[in-house]
Formats: C-alpha cells, sequence, structure tokens
C-alpha cells in the first residue's frame, strides 16, 4: 500500500526516536519490525556485563562489548599483532623508557567532544590514583609519569624498562571530563569506538547504535542488540527462531550438530587462546599443602570430560600460555589423570582415607561455579573426579555477578574460570606476583614464590624476546611445580550465525571487534 506525506514523516520521526530497535514500529504495516531485522544485528550472551567503565571491566561480555564502544591507543589485529588505533603511529626510546604517540586528527567522542592528549593521560592517571579503586592500578604501576606534549602527542615515561607496555596500551580511552561530570562510565559510558551505547538495561541487555562520526570504516550495521539469556538452550532457540543472528562461544557442545544440521544457520570454528583452569585458594589450610593440590590435579580426568561433556570443543592445557603463544612450552606438563597417585599423596600429606569404600572423606572442599548449566556439569563431573579419591566436594552455584564478585574478594576453595584473549606472557605477572593480590590485584589464589616473582620482574624489563622466551619458561616450569591453577583446557571458539548475517570472522581470543565490519542481508 503506497504511504501517504503524512505517513512516511510519521514513520521517520518514529525511526529517528528509537533508542532500544526491538520497540521500533510504525504502525499496523509492520515497517519498523522489517528495519530493525535488516539493520540490527541481535547477539545472545550468556553473562551480563559487570561493568562497561574501561577502568574497571575485568570479565568477558564487559570487555568484549567494549572493544566496540571504545577506541584505544592500539589494538590487536587477528594474528596478534600491534596495530595502530586511535594512535596513528609511536616512538619508542632505545632504553625502553619513553612511549611517545601521535594521535589521529578529527576523533570525537560519542558526546562529540574531541579525544585528545589529555583524555589519554586522564585515562591512566584515573587508574593509577587510588581513589579510582581500579582492580587494573597495579598493571600501571611502572608508569612514572604521563606528559603531554601537544593536544594530539602524548608521552609516557616509565621507571624501568618495559617490554610489555604496547600490549597494555590497549585499553578503552574514556573522555577527560567523565568523573567532572558524573557520566556513568559502569552502565552508559562515553567512547569512541564505532558504536554508542544508547541502552544498558538492569536485566544485561546493551544496545549499541552505529557512531556516524567514528573516525576509521563505518560499522556495517545500523547497531548491535546484547541480549543476556542465561539458559543455553533458551540463547539456542532464539537463534533458531530468528529472534537472534549471532551466538559467539556461549554455546553448550551437545546442541552443536542440531545447529550443523539447520540449513538457515552457518557453524564456523577455529582453535581458541582462552584458557580455563581450576584455581585454589594458597590461603587455606587444605590447599596451601602441595601434595593436596598434586592430588586434585592427578584426580581429574581431563579427557573424560573433553570428549563426553566439551564433545571435543577444546583442547588439553598444560600450561597458561597456549600454542601459538611465542612463550609457549610444549615440553611443560601438568599432573596427568592418575587416581591411585592421587590417593598415594593424600595420605603422605596426612589425609588417609578414614573408612575405605565408606561414605566417610579425607577432607571436605567447597567448589564455587556459575549457574551456566555446562559449568554445571563439568563442576559434577570434577565433584565425581574427587569422590573416587575420598575428597568430598560440594558444588554452589551462583549468578556470575555473585560468583565473580566472591572470586575477585579472594572467597573461595575451589573454583573454575577461563583467562580470556591471552597473548602476552606478561599476564603471568599479574596473575601470578605476589604483590597482586585481592581484592585489587588478579593474584586471586594468593600464590607467592619470590623466585617467580624475580624472574617475572627480569622478564618484563628484558627487551629481547628470546631472553624473554627463556625467563618465562622457568616461570612456567615453577607453577607446573607449585601448581596455583590445574590446567583444565583451551577453548574453542564457535560462531553460530543466522545466513543472513555476512562478514563475520573469529578472532582467537573471541574479540567483537569483528561485529563492526559485520553486515545483514534482507
Amino acid at each position: 500500500m503506497k504511504r501517504t506525506n503524512r505517513q512516511y514523516q510519521v514513520f521517520c520521526i518514529l525511526l529517528s526516536a528509537s533508542v532500544a530497535w526491538s520497540a521500533v514500529g510504525c504502525g499496523s504495516g509492520g515497517c519498523g519490525r522489517q528495519d530493525r531485522a535488516k539493520d540490527v544485528l541481535r547477539v545472545g550472551i550468556e553473562s551480563r556485563p559487570s561493568t562497561l567503565d574501561p577502568r574497571h571491566s575485568t570479565d568477558a561480555a564487559a570487555s568484549r562489548i567494549g572493544e566496540l564502544i571504545f577506541s584505544r591507543l592500539v589494538k590487536y589485529d587477528r594474528n596478534f599483532e600491534i596495530i595502530p588505533d586511535a594512535a596513528h603511529k609511536w616512538e619508542i626510546s632505545k632504553d625502553g623508557l619513553t612511549y611517545r604517540f601521535h594521535l589521529r586528527s578529527g576523533i570525537r567522542f560519542h558526546n562529540g567532544s574531541d579525544l585528545t592528549a589529555r583524555d589519554v593521560a586522564f585515562t591512566f592517571n584515573s587508574i593509577r590514583d587510588a581513589k579510582t579503586g581500579s582492580v587494573k592500578r597495579q598493571i600501571y604501576d611502572v608508569i612514572k609519569r604521563i606528559e603531554i606534549e601537544s593536544p594530539l602527542t602524548v608521552t609516557f615515561h616509565l621507571k624501568e624498562p618495559y617490554a610489555p607496555f604496547l600490549t597494555d596500551a590497549i585499553l578503552g580511552i574514556l573522555p577527560e571530563e567523565t568523573d567532572e561530570k558524573g557520566i556513568d562510565a559502569a552502565r552508559l559510558p562515553v567512547g569512541s569506538g564505532p558504536f554508542r551505547i544508547v541502552a544498558n538495561e538492569s536485566g544485561g541487555r546493551v544496545t549499541l547504535k552505529r557512531f556516524e562520526d567514528y573516525f576509521g570504516k563505518e560499522a556495517g550495521v545500523a547497531g548491535i542488540d546484547f541480549r543476556y539469556i542465561a539458559e543455553d538452550t533458551l540463547r539456542i532457540l532464539e537463534l533458531r527462531k530468528g529472534t537472534l543472528d549471532l551466538i559467539q562461544n556461549d554455546l553448550t557442545p551437545e546442541l552443536l550438530p542440531g545447529l550443523r544440521s539447520d540449513p538457515n544457520i552457518r557453524v564456523i570454528t577455529a582453535p581458541g587462546v582462552n584458557y580455563s583452569y581450576l584455581g585454589m585458594n594458597l590461603r587455606d589450610p587444605i590447599l596451601s599443602k602441595l601434595p593436596v593440590r598434586q592430588a586434585i590435579g592427578h584426580a581429574i580426568d581431563r579427557d573424560t570430560i573433553l570428549e563426553f561433556v566439551l564433545r571435543d570443543s577444546a583442547s588439553k592445557a598444560e600450561t597458561i600460555l597456549g600454542p601459538g603463544n611465542w612463550a609457549h612450552d610444549p615440553e611443560i606438563r601438568g599432573p596427568a589423570y592418575d587416581p591411585e597417585k592421587a590417593r598415594r599423596l593424600l595420605d603422605e600429606a596426612g589425609y588417609p582415607d578414614p573408612d575405605g569404600d565408606g561414605p566417610r572423606k579425607r577432607m571436605n572442599l567447597v567448589y564455587k561455579t556459575s549457574t551456566n548449566k555446562l559449568r554445571l556439569r563439568i563442576a559434577e563431573v570434577i565433584r565425581r573426579n574427587l569422590d573416587a579419591v575420598s575428597i568430598g566436594m560440594r558444588i554452589e552455584s551462583y549468578e556470575f555477578p555473585t560468583f565473580f564478585g566472591d572470586i575477585k574478594k579472594g572467597n573461595f576453595q575451589l573454583y573454575s574460570l577461563t583467562w580470556v584473549g591471552i597473548s602476552e606472557p606478561n599476564i603471568l605477572f599479574a596473575i601470578f606476583h605476589s604483590s597482586a593480590p585481592p581484592p585489587d590485584g588478579y593474584n586471586r589464589v594468593f600464590y607467592a614464590n619470590a623466585k617467580v616473582d624475580a624472574l617475572l620482574e627480569q622478564a618484563r624489563r628484558e627487551v629481547d624476546q628470546e631472553q624473554r622466551k627463556k625467563l618465562y619458561r622457568q616461570v612456567q616450569v615453577q607453577l607446573a611445580k607449585d601448581l596455583p591453577y590445574i590446567s583444565l583446557w583451551y577453548t574453542n571458539n564457535i560462531a553460530c550465525m543466522r545466513s543472513r548475517v555476512k562478514g563475520f570472522q573469529l578472532y582467537p581470543a573471541g574479540n567483537y571487534y569483528t561485529l563492526a565490519n559485520v553486515t545483514l542481508e534482507d
């Protein structure tokens, strides 16, 4: 039916006023619904972002969505190479103490202000300020001062040579007035990336709209609607119905065969670098004993979990730095599945089995995890593995924000999580150096080893990569002996999408950068 001019004007007003595209409509003809289906990418996610403020965000959902909201000085490409972003070039002094970044001209924040060196300095200095309470503060302690040389030139002066500094420069840049003007950086931050945030609902739904003044290539879709759906099965049903367009990694492996047989859905996979592990609180009187940690490692049957629970959607990990990382050492091995050895170690540690095959346990532990069904199935297999060597394990599951909050506080005995996007070996410093315990650091298991501390400090000062590799090998060997973590697996990247999604590519760390290049067919 042909529209009148008045109908057309009403349609345009409604369309331009839309904030969350799920609510757009233009009358009984349903033209708003067609526009939504054509221009907005709908992505299902399993966990809500805890905060979108790059100074505080640590969970995967927040970090990945932030990739679309913020620009950074530099960023990674699909091969983990550092490439320009807000900075179009940079110089590093011969002594490794000075990093000078030259910003692109004409970069605008989503509120219309220009991005300058002052904004860069504010973002990094804010993290360094103890009043901010950023968990990332320790990472940037190496900065001595930040110098604003010109509106588009900012120089970082370091306290000592620090080889991974370019990697740490991959941080979302906030406008200088963020705190002064009371911008809600946790829920509705202002960035300068290809998308701006227009809604962040308490239920976990995050809505982005294409930023027309983005300095780089224009995004291929008008917006992205991230929808938090905790249940794996419900996410899959929404994808099959067509109310979602894409799910990446937040998938239950046993549902993949059905998706692959659906002619309207495309499934792609690629090796990943995301590292899953079992963390143990080393301040716990039981878990502080190395033979107990060794016994737990020997009791866990990773092969069975990989084959029957993960359905070969992951590969066994022996160290946090996986194959493909320049500091990976294929000779390092963690504890292999050997329940009999686990029993001997527990006996030697002073925890004999009190009644043989009876119900009494050598010890009882608490394992915390999220309410995700796959995580719960993994927890149940681990519980049975430990039960076989007479270790009692109670599973406590919580919504992810509550669970993750406990882990960040060090409030646990056992837990399992995944480090995402591991590329720079200096992550070992952030995770295992004794100076970084919770709540302000990432050393959530309270690991402390003076030898490892010294090696990590030397490795990040060393500019020669081969020498750094040797140092990181020593670190990994010691970690394999001390077992603050029990390595589990590296998760493959899996994306399932409707056939109308074009241009999507998997990044090794599961990054969302690629969503800016996606287009949608009618």
